[in-house]
């Protein structure tokens, strides 16, 4: 159904009010995209791949086709620029999102943690909620409910601790694998972890989501370099240079070189990078392919945590 194909928009928030962008243009690798007056994609080779569309009054696209074939076996990156205005200023925004792609038998379990009732991964007012599903797929094909638990945590100074609710107290796992996440469960940012598993307890599979409260009055500014913080050759780097701002979007300067930075494989297992940052205190970290490498074959995961008392 058109409805379920997967839907890429972006969240862009100032002093806490989420601004409206426009002029979205599209990049797939290294594609960028035209559309005919049908809003499906016309490049040659990608025709009827992608659909313009609006998405919680915003511009997104909707991918139409599927990305993977014999000749596509490696992850995609999709890029977005758009333009907004804030104070009456003109301004223009980037990000990405990496669609991976990969190799799969039959007899494989796949694990995602998913949005539910179009509320994303952002918290967007203060005392306010989402709520994310644990779904798992074997060969493709939905598992029962009933046939397989979560185990919920997040990450928390580099290790995988239970994920805690508003009281303390662990989150335990649903008939439906539902739970809600609040304001308070997260601090700026959380690196939510779904660990999935059969009714006798046998770990299958895992997943990993980002988590932003966009209502906190504090938040980090990554300063990557490059902004898309992808990394495609082996001398390849990403530089982060972070600063903590206020919802105002002032740098708080008692924050200055008091970053720690701790790198993690989907699975939760400690990494030491190349330029290991993760004990003494800094104002930057360099990732190098050979840390993306470690992490393989999912994704590295860096968790930033800034404490003025170090």
């Amino acid at each position: 159904m058109d409805a379920n194909r997967p839907t890429i928009w972006a969240e862009i928030y100032s002093n806490l009010q989420r601004i409206i962008y426009t002029d979205a243009q599209w990049t797939y690798n290294v594609t960028k995209l035209t559309f005919g007056s049908d809003g499906l994609s016309t490049n040659s080779g990608l025709e009827g791949v992608f659909l313009k569309t609006t998405y919680q009054g915003v511009p997104a696209l909707k991918i139409m086709k599927n990305l993977a074939s014999k000749d596509n076996q490696d992850n995609d990156i999709i890029y977005l620029d758009c333009a907004f205005k804030v104070a009456g200023i003109d301004d223009r925004a980037q990000s990405s999102i990496t669609v991976g792609i990969g190799r799969a038998s039959a007899d494989v379990y796949k694990g995602t943690i998913q949005p539910v009732n179009d509320g994303g991964y952002v918290i967007k007012k203060v005392n306010s909620s989402i709520q994310v599903r644990g779904g798992l797929l074997f060969g493709g094909a939905k598992v029962n409910d009933a046939d397989y638990t979560v185990e919920w945590k997040k990450q928390l100074n580099g290790s995988l601790v239970p994920l805690t609710d508003d009281t303390g107290s662990n989150v335990s796992d649903t008939s439906n694998h539902t739970i809600t996440i609040t304001n308070s469960m997260v601090n700026s940012a959380l690196n939510l972890y779904a660990i999935f598993k059969d009714k006798n307890g046998k770990e299958l599979t895992s997943d990993v989501q980002g988590i932003i409260d966009a209502s906190d009055p504090l938040s980090i500014k990554l300063n990557a370099v490059p902004a898309d913080e992808v990394i495609v050759n082996d001398d390849d780097t990403v530089v982060y240079t972070p600063n903590v701002v206020n919802s105002d979007g002032q740098v708080m300067t008692e924050f200055s070189n008091k970053f720690l930075f701790l790198l993690s494989n989907e699975q939760g297992e400690k990494i030491t990078g190349a330029y290991d940052n993760s004990t003494v205190p800094t104002s930057s970290q360099t990732i190098t392919a050979a840390d993306v490498d470690k992490a393989e074959p999912g994704a590295l995961i860096v968790e930033i945590i800034a404490d003025d008392t170090l």
